[in-house]
This record gives C-alpha cells, sequence and structure tokens, in this order.
C-alpha cells in the first residue's frame, strides 16, 4: 500500500492503493485518497460529538482545524437543545410589561 509522501511543504497525498488496487477497479469505483476518507469519517463523527471530541478522534492541535469539520448536518438532539435554551426566553419574554 502506498503512503503520503513527506515533502517540504508537508505530506502530499497519494491515492490509497495496494491492496484495494483490485477491488476497488472491479467495483468500477474512482482511485480516493486517504485523506478523503478521514475526512468523510471526521464529517460523520462530527454530526454525533461535539467539536472537542471530534478534536480529539482525529489527533488536531487546534479546535480551528477541527471546525473544517463541523459543517456536517445538524445532529438530532440539536433541536431539543434549541427549544430547552429559548423556552425559558420565550416565557421570560412573555411576562415583561410592554
Amino acid at each position: 500500500m502506498r503512503s503520503a509522501r513527506a515533502s517540504a511543504a508537508g505530506s502530499i497525498p497519494q491515492p490509497c492503493g495496494g491492496a484495494t488496487s483490485a477491488p476497488r477497479a472491479a467495483a468500477g469505483l474512482r482511485p480516493l485518497r486517504f485523506h478523503a476518507l478521514r475526512h468523510a469519517a471526521g464529517s460523520l463523527v462530527a454530526r454525533e460529538a461535539g467539536a472537542h471530541f471530534v478534536q480529539a478522534f482525529l489527533g488536531h492541535s487546534r479546535v480551528s482545524t477541527t471546525e473544517r469539520y463541523l459543517h456536517a448536518k445538524s445532529r438530532p438532539q440539536d433541536v431539543e437543545i434549541l427549544n430547552r435554551a429559548f423556552a425559558g426566553a420565550a416565557g421570560a419574554a412573555a411576562a415583561q410589561p410592554e
């Protein structure tokens, strides 16, 4: 299996090869770069976990690096969180005299 080559600018992404080449070709799939698989996994984890969990899972030293994975679809519990957060605010606003 080929791996990323080091360069002065960092790693150069290489297509996943070796043992995966023949099955991939037989299935009619295009070559994938390892980083594409890593990004997909990070995005899937981001659907269910918070930013700091994703940061640790991917081994990022800065949460700003992790932010690119947080574009993933909202998590199911997000609606419940927002409803609870704004329920108190809506009740307080209704109680305020105009």
